[in-house]
């Protein structure tokens, strides 16, 4: 099962338990109104997650090694931060495993820790409309 690890402030950070199965993933995702996470099949789920009302959580992924345009799903509701070498993959149409690209020599650009976390936070605001 999923479940709440802990509790900051007002944030949750969830984590799947051994065996959680997708179908509970999504319950727990739709009881979210934002979910932030990285480039993983968890955070692609909760970009796909569809509230019986119709509506969905926004999601922000957060994009290090990979093109944040070949990844993202186009909904409205979900948003990507891109390190600078997710951003030049996406200018330039090029993927690191097929392109068998060094993400060494780009230095640490492409790291999530090069992503500042006031920028997140501010994403976060700014898609909920926190005020």
């Amino acid at each position: 099962m999923c479940q709440v690890s802990r509790t900051v402030g007002c944030t949750a950070r969830i984590r799947p338990g051994r065996g959680a199965s997708a179908a509970h993933c999504v319950d727990v995702f739709a009881s979210a109104e934002i979910v932030i996470g990285n480039d993983t099949g968890l955070t692609h789920l909760a970009a796909l997650t569809c509230r019986t009302d119709g509506t969905s959580p926004h999601v922000i992924s957060l994009y290090g090694r990979h093109a944040h345009t070949k990844w993202t799903t186009g909904a409205g509701h979900h948003h990507a931060i891109a390190t600078p070498f997710s951003q030049m993959l996406a200018a330039a149409d090029r993927c690191p495993v097929r392109d068998r690209l060094d993400d060494s020599v780009w230095s640490q650009s492409s790291l999530l820790v090069g992503i500042p976390p006031h920028l997140i936070a501010e994403t976060a605001a700014h898609v909920a409309d926190w005020r």
